[in-house]
């Protein structure tokens, strides 16, 4: 039997390929130059069944970088570990390397630069994931700047390595970076922090 010519049919199965195409486009050339033209090439779809699903590309980029919930496994993590700081680490960079986690994420960070509304959800995953995750295992004192700061430290390690790919960052194996980054994640989570001068 030939396999049928033409566009994907049905759309019903298009919004995820479309959502999918977004993103991998987005990662690749940022927001502003990814095309809906180029979006529906890549979602082997017809340009106006994307607007089927969305009124606008503003409403299409948001919907395709919204982020997974990673916040859920860093925090079960966080629960579990009497090393919550190798925990964090380790939670983090082992994220990216499940496939929807790392499409979302590098789409997300690399739109964040120039787009306002990718800003907006970088801030949401920061804040309210991230960083309330982590600030349940912080000392309580100054419990608030210490996951922040834990959470900087990670999420800049996953921008350098990943999104940047700087070296030996890129190419050195996650369980060493978490060796050499645990120690000084805990002593944001749990050592002493420096105070200002009365």
């Amino acid at each position: 039997m030939n396999k049928p010519i033409g566009r994907r049919p049905g759309p019903g199965t298009s919004r995820p390929a479309i959502l999918a195409a977004t993103r991998d486009i987005v990662a690749e050339v940022g927001v502003e130059r990814a095309s809906m033209r180029a979006i529906a090439a890549r979602a082997d779809v017809d340009p106006a069944a994307i607007y089927r699903f969305f009124d606008s590309k503003d409403e299409l980029i948001a919907a395709a970088l919204r982020p997974p919930d990673i916040a859920t496994q860093v925090a079960a993590g966080l629960t579990a570990s009497d090393d919550p700081a190798r925990a964090l680490v380790g939670g983090v960079l082992f994220a990216w390397e499940v496939p929807e986690v790392r499409a979302h994420l590098t789409a997300l960070m690399r739109a964040a630069f120039t787009n306002d509304r990718a800003a907006e959800l970088l801030r949401g995953v920061f804040t309210e994931q991230i960083v309330g995750a982590v600030q349940s295992a912080a000392h309580p004192d100054d419990s608030a700047l210490r996951a922040s700061l834990a959470a900087s430290q990670v999420i800049g390690l996953a921008l350098l390595r990943e999104i940047l790919g700087i070296e030996p960052l890129a190419n050195e194996s996650t369980e060493r970076l978490v060796d050499v980054t645990a120690p000084t994640i805990e002593r944001y989570l749990e050592g002493e922090l420096s105070k200002p001068e009365s």
